[in-house]
């Protein structure tokens, strides 16, 4: 019985011992924060299908409202506003803009919002048709957010 407890004893400690290793050498803790976004009930292919090229038509039908859960380094604007843009890329399936996401898509200086440019593919134009829109409304609905700026 000795020999069972000691066991149990010095496995319980390398766990606990393992624990505070790996939470002490893990210097990045994520915090919860709920995230609301908007998008639009119409089918964007309406607004934006290369012969029509609507994307003021297409903002103006953004109105639907979503919450999700996500984990952040911080609670920084800079931080909020790439999660938005990450979210937004999900929702449009970008072949390139999804995949290349790194996390420094937007650069905040003052109330300004700058977005990088992305790389082209064939469709582009009819991707950025509806993309733009959809993430300027949602970048502009945080109030530390005044212009955005398409580099």
């Amino acid at each position: 019985m000795k020999i069972y407890s000691a066991t149990i004893f010095c496995i319980m400690f390398v766990l606990l011992m393992t624990a505070s290793i790996l939470q002490a050498s893990s210097s990045v803790k994520l915090l919860p924060m709920y995230l609301s976004y908007m998008t639009s009930a119409q089918e964007q292919s309406h607004f934006c299908n290369g012969d029509k090229m609507d994307g003021l038509s297409y903002q103006k039908t953004i109105s639907k409202l979503h919450t999700t859960r996500i984990l952040l380094k911080n609670f920084s604007h800079q931080e909020q506003l790439n999660a938005t843009a990450k979210i937004i890329i999900k929702l449009m399936r970008g072949p390139n803009l999804a995949a290349g996401y790194k996390g420094k898509y937007i650069t905040l200086k003052g109330t300004t919002a700058f977005i990088k440019p992305t790389d082209g593919w064939a469709g582009v134009g009819i991707y950025l048709c509806s993309y733009k829109p959809l993430l300027e409304v949602n970048l502009l609905r945080y109030s530390f957010v005044k212009k955005v700026v398409w580099q």
